[in-house]
């Protein structure tokens, strides 16, 4: 009577878990996928190369800043973020990395830039949950809501229905934060996609406006890789 429970029980959540999978739409799925693998610079990419951005964060007024990535692989990198009277080094070789700042801690806009120019991470655990398509200003969209635990709810990513660029990235947050981001103006690198103009929004005003003033095949100095003097170490 036990196995029989047991055997039961089993079914039920069998069930319960084909009815999740089959709420997903295979195909509009892969493109997602397929979408972000593209234009995600930080996997993938065969050579080192050197990222040089532009950018404006709102904060009590508009601060103008640069932030200049030199990229070897995932866990050996070293950028380097100025805004106004902030300044900020961080360097990653291997397990451990290092935060050299001349304060006590990180500006909530430079996290904010930080996600924003990794926008295409996270890709496999995002579910298509639903697709429609609708026109804006004219460019033909077919934006997805998706589910996972790169976002909070009611995530939508748009994306263009001729190129499949990822075009826009919006959810909420609690407690009542709608968030969005913009891309625009592509490039081909590296086998790769990725706008040279990158916006977050924020319950309708504009937070950050980050324009791509560089993007190159470059080797990276290995004397960037060491600690920086009073650098703060983590694993």
């Amino acid at each position: 009577m036990a196995f029989v429970l047991r055997l039961f029980i089993a079914l039920i959540v069998l069930g319960s878990g084909l009815r999740v999978f089959g709420s997903t739409d295979p195909a509009a799925q892969q493109l997602l996928i397929s979408a972000r693998q593209k234009a995600n610079l930080f996997e993938g990419q065969n050579n080192p190369f050197q990222l040089d951005v532009d950018f404006i964060a709102q904060q009590r007024v508009p601060s103008r800043g640069h932030l200049t990535l030199k990229w070897k692989e995932k866990d050996k990198w070293w950028d380097k973020v100025v805004m106004g009277d902030f300044e900020q080094i961080e360097v990653r070789n291997g397990e451990k990395l290092y935060t050299k700042r001349n304060i006590n801690f990180t500006p909530a806009r430079i996290k904010e830039l930080t996600s924003l120019i990794h926008f295409a991470d996270g890709s496999e655990t995002l579910l298509v949950k639903k697709q429609r398509e609708r026109t804006e200003n004219g460019t033909r969209l077919l934006c997805l809501r998706v589910d996972g635990k790169v976002r909070g709810k009611n995530h939508e990513v748009c994306l263009s229905f001729v190129s499949h660029d990822i075009v826009s990235d919006d959810w909420q947050e609690p407690p009542d934060q709608k968030r969005t981001e913009l891309y625009k103006d592509y490039v081909d690198f590296g086998g790769h996609r990725y706008p040279r103009n990158l916006e977050l929004i924020v319950n309708g005003s504009k937070v950050i406006t980050a324009t791509v003033g560089e993007l190159t095949n470059a080797a990276i100095d290995q004397s960037l890789l060491v600690a920086p003097d009073g650098a703060i170490e983590r694993r």
